[in-house]
């Protein structure tokens, strides 16, 4: 569900630090690949 919210959204609604956090997780997904 989370991965649905537009990123703006996303942003505006999560604080700078576990945005980051987040970010590094979704990097490690697409490396993977």
């Amino acid at each position: 569900a989370a991965a649905a919210v537009p990123t703006y959204r996303w942003q505006a609604a999560t604080p700078p630090d576990l945005k980051a956090l987040f970010d590094e997780r979704r990097q490690e997904r697409a490396q993977r690949r």
